[in-house]
């Protein structure tokens, strides 16, 4: 007899032939075509076996195959395989060729070229090393004649010469006379001498070559707080705050916008100024009038009008004084009749009548 039961995937199949197989064995294909005959059966691979045998006790050879590309060596597991890559090649069958040139090996602009398991830099001009990381110095090979040159600058992928006195060209090769343009600087003149040259330097300028630029802030002209800025023969002066002039010799009066209100007394100060309030009076300019009713200097619900470092109190009737704190006597002017007792009160008075009078 002959048993057929399906795997968990619906590609695998499990052949159990009765009475040749243990439970354990069992022979797994990925595709086949099962042909039943005389209790007995056959198979046709279509894919690769992983086992084979009698009773499947034999672990097929998967390296057999050759999946493993490009010299790579097939170590066979059981029911898989591991190819063990040559340098350059990865995945799975080693047959995808790794781009050395993917991390950008190559510097300063080389052109990089993909090889197997290496890559190779074809250096722009001026550079050198596997990797074109060297930026080749032209001076190492002595290009400007020395006797002539004061030193060799290195630049990229060339050089340049800088010449003594009376040379030029490209490697300071070619003699010249001594007044030469742009020998002296800065538009200064150059006269031949005997034996040499003299260069007449424009004023603000010295030095041989009337190279140097004279510093006309070295004497501190703008003063210690503001900023000079030298120029040729010139400087400018950038003032600090509170100065004024070319020089910055000038400080400014901030009292002169008479800053201070309400007759306040101003002190000029560096870029500020003061003001001193008279009685009364407070704030930076004096501009607000202090107000002398805010403590309720008023008594007996007197009503208080606030003045310039003062106060009046509109008293109620029946009080006097400056803060309303004094009670008038209501009963002196006698206001009760028929021999009324006059009691005076807090503003007011009360008649107690003598009957019959009420």
């Amino acid at each position: 007899m002959l048993r057929v039961e399906p795997l968990r995937t619906q590609r695998h199949l499990t052949i159990i032939p009765s009475g040749h197989a243990k439970d354990a064995d069992i022979l797994i294909i990925y595709r086949l075509v099962a042909i039943v005959m005389n209790s007995s059966f056959r198979f046709i691979v279509l894919g690769y076996v992983r086992f084979e045998g009698l009773n499947c006790e034999i672990n097929f050879d998967d390296c057999s195959y050759g999946f493993c590309d490009n010299q790579s060596t097939c170590l066979d597991l059981v029911a898989d395989y591991i190819c063990l890559c040559p340098l350059g090649f990865t995945d799975k069958n080693c047959s995808t060729d790794i781009d050395e040139c993917a991390s950008d090996p190559c510097k300063n602009g080389a052109n990089c070229v993909n090889l197997i398991g290496e890559y190779s830099c074809g250096c722009a001009q001026g550079f050198e090393s596997s990797d074109c990381s060297v930026e080749i110095n032209e001076c190492l090979s002595n290009p400007c004649v020395p006797t002539n040159t004061i030193y060799c600058e290195d630049l990229t992928n060339s050089f340049r010469c800088i010449c003594q006195h009376g040379y030029i060209g490209e490697i300071c090769a070619i003699p010249v006379t001594f007044c030469v343009a742009g020998l002296c600087q800065n538009g200064s003149q150059c006269e031949d001498v005997p034996g040499g040259f003299r260069c007449h330097c424009i004023q603000g300028l010295e030095g041989r070559f009337c190279e140097v630029n004279i510093n006309e802030c070295e004497t501190d002209p703008c003063g210690h707080l503001s900023i000079c800025k030298d120029d040729l023969n010139n400087f400018s002066c950038y003032c600090a705050p509170g100065f004024v002039g070319n020089n910055c010799e000038i400080e400014v009066d901030e009292c002169l916008s008479d800053p201070c209100q309400n007759n306040g007394v101003c002190t000029d100060l560096l870029n500020s100024f003061s003001c001193v309030c008279p009685d009364g009076i407070e704030g930076i300019h004096c501009e607000i009038n202090r107000n002398e009713c805010h403590s309720s200097p008023c008594l007996h619900d007197a009503t208080c009008i606030d003045l310039i470092n003062s106060y009046i109190c509109i008293c109620l009737a029946g009080f006097t004084g400056t803060q309303c704190e004094v009670d008038m006597d209501d009963c002196a002017s006698n206001p009760c009749e028929n021999r009324g007792t006059c009691i005076d009160l807090p503003g007011n008075y009360f008649c107690h009548c003598a009957p019959p009078f009420k």
